[in-house]
């Protein structure tokens, strides 16, 4: 079997098609990569607990700070809690290119604190295309007065979904 000039451009140009299309598809995707994992409500072990993994946590979250004036600020979910020095708690949670956080409200009772977190788009961004991902971020919010052994819940929460998220001391 002989193969022409024109022949052989054929079947080299086939497999170098062949060969670029098999790396289609290896690897992780954009969707898979920026898709926000689900966060499995859960209660701290007692003493505290080391960050869940696939939630956004200590030492992979960029930190923000709440600044009033988002656009239609909305109740977001976090999907873990660390409390710091003093007041201060740290909400870890997952928010867009475009998001600012607004505030974070407290609402307590003699067992627990309700945090919810109020994220909205960024003023600056309104009118743009912003990109379909998620990114780990962290927020700290100072409380009036100490957690006293009450239980952190999310303020977000509805249905099924009890509010209980990991906390980490």
């Amino acid at each position: 079997m002989s193969f022409t000039g024109r022949g052989v451009r054929s079947a080299l140009l086939m497999a170098t098609v062949a060969l670029a299309c098999a790396g289609c598809g290896v690897g992780t995707t954009v969707e898979a990569a920026t898709t926000q994992p689900p966060a499995t409500p859960g209660t701290a072990p007692a003493g505290g607990t080391a960050p869940a993994p696939n939630l956004p946590g200590p030492g992979h979250s960029r930190l923000v700070s709440a600044q009033t004036g988002a656009l239609n600020p909305r109740p977001v979910s976090w999907a873990q809690a660390q409390t710091l020095s003093g007041n201060t708690v740290r909400l870890y949670f997952w928010s867009g290119a475009c998001d600012q956080v607004d505030h974070v409200s407290a609402a307590w009772t003699a067992t627990t604190v309700t945090l919810t977190l109020y994220v909205g788009g960024d003023p600056k961004d309104a009118g743009r295309a912003c990109p379909d991902y998620a990114a780990a971020t962290a927020v700290d919010t100072t409380l009036r007065q100490p957690l006293g052994g009450r239980q952190l819940l999310d303020g977000s929460a509805t249905g099924a979904d009890s509010g209980h998220r990991p906390v980490i001391t």
